[in-house]
């Protein structure tokens, strides 16, 4: 005889148990994929960005060079060739092996962490405010850009020897003193 407080038995129960355990495997599988193929676009630009910077370090220790400044050029040739490595890692790894880097420099030394943290945040900080400039010029470009509604037809002006109607003139207001300021005896 069937159970009175289970209408459905006990074999719905368990299936519809199921059901809710592959419903929500799928949504966190659904979750870590979005999350992963974001990672791997802001990987990608992080790369480009690391990589532009290289090439910066690379054109100042060119100048520096230029300038007989060799000593700087050298440290900052340096600098630059390390930029375009760790773009290289960037670009090349995958999250879980850049996750578990950052934690063993973090454990090794601190310092250069947080360092590197610091100068991380002030990049990101400069390519999020790059991004809101370009996103406001476009919007900029977007309202120069889009047609502008007719204006209303302007009113008919009167001729030379008509005279206008519809003028009027405040009294009151035109010959009212301000409070605080004395009349002329």
């Amino acid at each position: 005889m069937p159970d009175q407080t289970n209408p459905f038995g006990e074999k719905n129960s368990a299936e519809l148990g199921e059901q809710v355990k592959e419903v929500g495997a799928k949504m966190v599988d659904a979750a870590r994929e979005k999350v992963r193929s974001g990672f791997e676009k802001q990987q990608r630009r992080a790369a480009d960005e690391i990589s532009g910077v290289a090439g910066a370090l690379r054109d100042a220790a060119d100048r520096l060079r230029a300038e007989d400044h060799g000593g700087t050029a050298h440290y900052v040739k340096a600098a630059a060739d390390q930029a375009a490595k760790l773009a290289g890692q960037v670009r090349d790894r995958g999250l879980e092996d850049l996750v578990a880097k950052a934690e063993g420099l973090a454990r090794r030394q601190p310092e250069l962490f947080v360092g590197g943290a610091l100068l991380a945040g002030v990049a990101l900080g400069r390519f999020l405010k790059a991004s809101s400039n370009r996103r406001r010029m476009a919007g900029d470009i977007n309202l120069a850009t889009r047609p502008r509604p007719a204006a209303p037809p302007a009113e008919p002006t009167p001729d030379a020897g008509e005279a206008q109607t519809n003028v009027s003139f405040d009294y009151a207001a035109a010959t009212t003193i301000p409070s605080g300021t004395r009349s002329i005896p």
